[in-house]
């Protein structure tokens, strides 16, 4: 049987494990270090919160990326690992072979947008776990999703993430891929549309 750790709670967890339920996948609770010891894991946090709240996605994506396990992350007010003005949370994915948590920081940084409070409403949150459980369902089937490798923001807004040059992540060890692609680039400066992928292709 297919294993999901979840790291985080609330209401956008409960949506991420309702939606897990409707599969034969088992959604077990874990924290940062149990990241290896599942199929793939699923951390909700905010982006905006005390230190440790957001130290849990932060530890998350590094277990992720040295033990190779694909990765979902619901952050909550923002995107990442800022209070995006405009953005009440986000939902990415990031699995081997696509940029990784801390890309997706550097990308929102370099970008520098303006942000706010890091407010998500409990609707938001509910609403960017659905979206998290919908688009693990379909990587859990076997399906292709534009989820990994991208970033998914609340209101709505899909984009791709590029890794970052020399990063520990595969595909950025080397200067490709370094360039914006955003088609135009509105705030977070991670690029826009890529094509779906599933787990086995990333």
């Amino acid at each position: 049987m297919t294993t999901v750790g979840v790291l985080g709670g609330g209401v956008a967890m409960e949506s991420v494990r309702a939606a897990v339920a409707d599969t034969d996948a088992e959604s077990v609770a874990i924290d940062p270090a149990g990241v290896g010891g599942c199929d793939v894991a699923v951390a909700v946090g905010p982006s905006g919160g005390g230190d440790a709240e957001r130290g849990l996605l932060e530890r998350a994506g590094t277990q992720a990326r040295t033990t190779r396990t694909p990765l979902v992350v619901v952050e909550l007010g923002g995107v990442g690992g800022r209070p995006v003005e405009g953005v009440s949370a986000s939902v990415s994915g990031h699995t081997p072979g696509t940029a990784c948590r801390a890309c997706l920081r550097e990308r929102v940084a370099a970008a520098d947008p303006a942000t706010d409070e890091g407010h998500c409403g409990a609707a938001a949150a509910r609403f960017a776990g659905a979206v998290a459980g919908r688009e693990l369902t379909t990587l859990l089937r076997g399906d292709e999703s534009t989820l990994v490798g991208g970033v998914i923001e609340v209101p709505h807004a899909r984009r791709r993430v590029l890794p970052v040059p020399y990063c520990e992540c595969d595909g950025g060890d080397t200067g490709s891929g370094a360039g914006d692609e955003s088609e135009g680039g509105d705030g977070a400066g991670v690029p826009h549309h890529h094509e779906p992928r599933s787990l086995e292709e990333s």
